[in-house]
């Protein structure tokens, strides 16, 4: 028999080695890790305009900009009020744009006025707007503003990149905030096991149970139910919110028999001492937080601000 004659010396053939691929998935990895901006675990150190007086913070997820059902009024009134207040900050919670698009949910574009990249840049635009203000404590990830992975775009990475608030995208995470010389331990989530039509705030309890450790408050949204509670777990005091959403007039929603509830839980927490109140409306805690204002200012204390413009005030008068 004749030996087997090579007819195509230069014929290309693959390798396969497991070394190679394993060397090659760690870089990806890395680079990857490197690109990112979420992160699960940040440390906010707000500073309000009254440090002697408490902080508050508003939840705010499933905002849905966009859609033709959101109340954009409130919305408007909401983040205005925080905005121009002392000590008056914002937390979002996820699906912060509706963002329906034609290749997973073509009905649902029926309700978006604008189209998502419209809704993306817009909406953005304002939160950016915010956290130059130094009124956003972090982001929260969103299954909507998920719905961009279908076009290989991470929203946040693409268009919050240079956000200074922390973003959290692995379905939210954990906010160690320090108000003075207290700590607190927020942990935020888009959505969580354990929603329940019957008793709102199980998933935010479940989440501090076997989520997290240690949790002083707890917050979850995405069911567009509102409800809040000061409870005692564990023997130590805590806030569960499940936060509601801006999306009221939703007829997918209301055709399946649910009732979305305004947003706006907002809490208080205090300096110095580990002090915590829940607030349904952002108005309530508002007005709680203008009393202390004004009772501090007639107790004749000062905020740093006006004493720094006295000092150079009397400089200036000095000089002449």
């Amino acid at each position: 028999m004749s030996e087997r004659i090579n007819q195509f010396p230069d014929k290309k053939r693959a390798e396969f080695s497991y070394k190679d691929a394993v060397n090659h998935i760690q870089d990806v990895k890395k680079f990857k890790e490197k690109f990112s901006v979420g992160q699960e675990f940040a440390t906010w150190i707000p500073y309000g305009e009254y440090p002697n007086l408490p902080i508050t913070f508003t939840w705010m997820p499933d905002i849905h900009f966009g859609s033709i059902a959101v109340d954009y009024d409130t919305l408007d009134k909401h983040l205005q009020l925080i905005e121009s207040s002392p000590n008056m900050f914002m937390l979002f919670g996820g699906d912060m744009i509706d963002n329906f698009n034609p290749s997973k949910y073509p009905d649902g574009m029926l309700q978006d006025a604008v189209n998502p990249q419209e809704q993306i840049l817009s909406w953005m635009s304002r939160v950016i707007e915010l956290d130059t203000k130094s009124k956003v404590a972090g982001v929260v990830w969103g299954n909507h503003e998920n719905f961009l992975s279908v076009a290989g775009i991470d929203a946040f990475q693409t268009f919050l990149r240079d956000l200074q608030a922390p973003i959290l995208t692995d379905g939210g995470g954990v906010i160690t905030t320090i108000v003075g010389g207290a700590t607190y331990r927020i942990g935020a989530r888009h959505t969580h096991w354990g929603n329940s039509s019957l008793n709102i705030t199980n998933a935010p309890k479940r989440m501090g149970q076997f989520g997290y450790p240690d949790l002083d408050v707890m917050l979850v949204g995405h069911v567009h139910k509102a409800g809040g509670e000061m409870l005692v777990q564990a023997g130590e005091e805590k806030i569960a919110v499940t936060g509601g959403t801006y999306k009221l007039d939703d007829s997918f929603a209301k055709k399946w028999g649910h009732s979305p509830a305004l947003g706006g839980f907002t809490i208080m927490l205090w300096p110095d001492e580990k002090k915590m109140q829940l607030f349904r409306t952002v108005e309530e805690a508002h007005d709680v937080l203008q009393g202390k204002i004004a009772l501090s200012l007639a107790d004749n204390w000062q905020d740093p601000y006006t004493k720094l413009m006295q000092k150079l005030n009397a400089q200036h008068d000095k000089g002449k």
